[in-house]
């Protein structure tokens, strides 16, 4: 009877267990590693590549502020239209949240801006006995918003200032048109020159 010597077995295991390796990697056998596989915290982010991770890969919900880390997100990482109205929760953004001038006016909807208000001014002399009128007009897409004048002649006669004011309204004054200026029309009856004013109060639309 013959017996192995004890000092060769280690070699015959060590052969079968190559054999072994060279088959899986040979691409006999593979095995698949699942989430579970993987122990906490053992995939850090030096084990990523560089867009490895797209929102694709990442689950509904899965990312929520208790997650992202204060100051992680910036302007600069987050697309161009990413945050629309339909993404962001009610009352979500508030006044303590916008920082100073970080909203600005050409940011808001037309219909949510404060107009810009604006006045336009026409002055002129009014010699003795003559009638004239003061045309001042707001400037192309601005909206009238109310008007008036101002100056009397300096002279002044025992009935007090001899000056009417025949006509101060919008203009033009027709139903229904809106009015793009003020319009005053003055009539001199003084002794010396009128110096008139009108004014029309406009707003910026834009």
């Amino acid at each position: 009877m013959s017996v192995w010597p004890t000092a060769r077995r280690p070699r015959i295991a060590l052969a079968v267990s190559t054999g072994a390796i060279v088959l899986a990697a040979g691409g006999g056998a593979f095995a698949q590693l699942s989430e579970s596989d993987a122990p906490p915290a053992s995939v850090g982010t030096a084990a990523l590549r560089n867009r490895a991770v797209t929102g694709a890969k990442i689950a509904d919900g899965a990312v929520t502020t208790r997650v992202i880390g204060d100051g992680q997100v910036r302007s600069g990482r987050i697309a161009t239209n990413a945050i629309t109205n339909r993404t962001l929760a009610n009352n979500s953004v508030t006044s303590q949240k916008i920082a100073q001038g970080g909203v600005a006016r050409l940011d808001l909807a037309l219909s949510a801006r404060v107009p810009i208000v604006v006045t336009r001014v026409v002055g002129a002399q009014i010699p003795v006995g003559v009638t004239d009128s003061l045309l001042a007009r707001c400037a192309p897409g601005e909206v009238l918003l109310a008007g008036g004048f101002g100056g009397l002649p300096a002279t002044a006669q025992g009935g007090g200032t001899q000056a009417n004011v025949l006509a101060n309204r919008p203009d033009p004054a027709a139903d229904g048109v809106a009015p793009t200026g003020w319009s005053v029309t003055f009539s001199n009856l003084s002794t010396s020159l009128a110096n008139v004013t009108s004014y029309a109060v406009c707003a910026q639309a834009g």
